[in-house]
C-alpha cells in the first residue's frame, strides 16, 4: 500500500507540472485567437508524428538526460551547477579536438573522445567548485558566468586553430568534421539518433543506484541534506563536495558528443564543434 502511494506521488509530480504547462499554454494560444486544439496537434505531430519525428525526438532527448543527470548529482551534494551550457562547450571543444587532431581506431579514439569530453566539462568547472568549497563563493553566479565564457573561449579556440581566411561569411568558421571512428553509430543512418539514448538511460539509472543504495550516495546525501552532521559523523564535506561538483560537470560535459559530431545550429557559428562548413 506504501510503494503504491509512492508511485502515484511520484507519477503526480511528474504529471502535474506537465499539465499545469499545458493548461497556461492553452490560455495564451486561446487569447492570441488560436485554437489550442490545432497547436497541440501540430506539437505533438512534430514530435511523435513518423518515424523520423520520434527518432528526432529521441536524439535530442540524449542532451536532456545527461544534461538532467548532471543537475541531480550535484544537487544530491547541496550544489546547484547551472553551469551545464558552459561544460557542454568545454567538453564539445575537447572532444573535437581528440576527434579532429587524433588517428586511431575506432575502439581507441571514441573512448578518448569520451574521456576527453568528460575531462573538458569536468576541469572547466574546477574553478567554481574551489570558490565554492573553500570560499563559499555561490556557485549559481559563477557557474552562469562561467558559461559566457565557455561560449567566448571556444570561439577563440576555433578561430584560432581553423580559420585562416578565406571564408566568405562567418557561418563557414567551424572545425572539421570530426572522424567517423571517433562518432557514436547512428541508430538509423539517415537520422541523428545515435546509441548513445541508450547510454544515456543506462547511466541515469546506474547513477540511480549509486546515488541511493551506497555508502559514497549517503555521503553526498548527508553532505547535501546537513552538512554539520555530516562533518560531525566523519564525512570529508570539502572532498565530498568537490567530488560530486567535478562528476556533475564531467556529465555535463558527455552530451559534448552529441554537440561535436553535428552542426549545433547555436548562436556562434565557431561552436560548429566537428561539422564541416557545409553541415
Amino acid at each position: 500500500m506504501k510503494s503504491a502511494r509512492t508511485v502515484l506521488t511520484a507519477l503526480a509530480g511528474l504529471l502535474i507540472p506537465i499539465a499545469v504547462a499545458l493548461a497556461v499554454g492553452a490560455v495564451l494560444i486561446a487569447w492570441i485567437g488560436e485554437s489550442p486544439r490545432e497547436v497541440f496537434s501540430y506539437l505533438l505531430w512534430g514530435a511523435f508524428g513518423t518515424i523520423g519525428n520520434v527518432l528526432t525526438t529521441l536524439r535530442w532527448a540524449t542532451p536532456l538526460i545527461l544534461s538532467g543527470l548532471a543537475v541531480t548529482v550535484g544537487y544530491r551534494a547541496g550544489l546547484l551547477n547551472m553551469g551545464g551550457e558552459g561544460q557542454i562547450y568545454a567538453g564539445a571543444l575537447c572532444a573535437a579536438l581528440v576527434g579532429v587532431e587524433i588517428a586511431a581506431p575506432a575502439y581507441i579514439h571514441l573512448p578518448l573522445a569520451l574521456l576527453a569530453a568528460t575531462a573538458g566539462g569536468a576541469m572547466f568547472a574546477l574553478i567554481p567548485a574551489l570558490m565554492k568549497v573553500y570560499l563559499r563563493v555561490n556557485e549559481i553566479v559563477t557557474t552562469l558566468m562561467f558559461n559566457y565564457i565557455a561560449l567566448l573561449l571556444t570561439e577563440f579556440v576555433v578561430l584560432a586553430i581553423y580559420f585562416h581566411g578565406g571564408s566568405s561569411s562567418a557561418v563557414e568558421i567551424a572545425t572539421p568534421r570530426i572522424a567517423e571512428t571517433a562518432s557514436i553509430a547512428r541508430v538509423v543512418p539517415r537520422y541523428p539518433l545515435t546509441w548513445g539514448i541508450l547510454a544515456s538511460v543506462g547511466l541515469a539509472i546506474v547513477m540511480n543506484i549509486v546515488l541511493k543504495r551506497t555508502a559514497w550516495g549517503y555521503e553526498k546525501e548527508m553532505t547535501g541534506s546537513n552538512s554539520r552532521f555530516a562533518r560531525y559523523i566523519g564525512i570529508r564535506v570539502e572532498r565530498a563536495s568537490l567530488v560530486a561538483f567535478l562528476l556533475s560537470a564531467a556529465i555535463a560535459g558527455l552530451p559534448a558528443e552529441s554537440r561535436s559530431s553535428a552542426p549545433t545550429g547555436g548562436s556562434c557559428p565557431a561552436s560548429r564543434l566537428g561539422s564541416d562548413p557545409t553541415g
